[in-house]
C-alpha cells in the first residue's frame, strides 16, 4: 500500500502558459488539467501579488495547485525568450499558446511543436475590462495536438 502511494505522490502533470493579467486563462487551465505544477512566462516582474491572489482565489474554490513557477524575460530579447520558452516546453505536458505578447505565445508554440507537446488554447472572446471583472468565468480549452 505505501508503495502504491508513493507511486501515486510521484505522478506529475505540468502545464506552460504566457502570463495573463486577468488571470482567466489560468484559471481555466488550472481548472480543467489540475497540473501539479504551473510555468508560467512573464514580461512582467510584478507578478507575485496578482498570483497570491490568484492562488487564493483557487483556495476558496476548493482547487489546489502544488506550485506556480515564474520565469520573467525581456520581451525585447527575442533569443533570451525562446532560450527561456525551450526550457519551460521540456518540463510541460500541455503548452497553452493563447493570450499576449505574440512573442511569448510563438515561443511557446514553436518549441512545442519541436518537442511534440500537446498544445491547447483558451478561447476568451470577452473585452479585456470585462475578463478583469470577471477572471473565473469557465471557458472553453481547446487541444490542439
Amino acid at each position: 500500500m505505501r508503495k502504491l502511494i508513493l507511486e501515486w505522490n510521484a505522478k506529475t502533470f505540468e502545464v506552460a502558459t504566457p502570463y495573463d493579467p486577468s488571470l482567466s486563462q489560468l484559471y481555466n487551465l488550472v481548472n480543467i488539467y489540475n497540473p501539479t505544477r504551473l510555468y508560467i512566462l512573464s514580461t512582467r516582474p510584478d507578478v507575485d501579488e496578482k498570483l497570491e491572489e490568484f492562488r487564493n482565489a483557487l483556495i476558496l474554490r476548493g482547487i489546489r495547485i502544488s506550485k506556480i513557477i515564474v520565469s520573467t524575460v525581456v520581451s525585447s530579447n527575442l533569443e533570451e525568450t525562446i532560450k527561456k520558452a525551450e526550457e519551460i516546453v521540456s518540463r510541460a505536458d500541455v503548452i497553452c499558446v493563447s493570450g499576449k505578447p505574440a512573442a511569448l505565445c510563438m515561443a511557446l508554440a514553436i518549441n512545442a511543436a519541436k518537442q511534440k507537446k500537446m498544445i491547447c488554447y483558451v478561447l476568451d472572446d470577452r473585452p479585456e475590462k470585462e475578463r478583469l471583472k470577471n477572471p473565473y468565468e469557465e471557458l472553453e480549452v481547446i487541444n490542439v495536438l
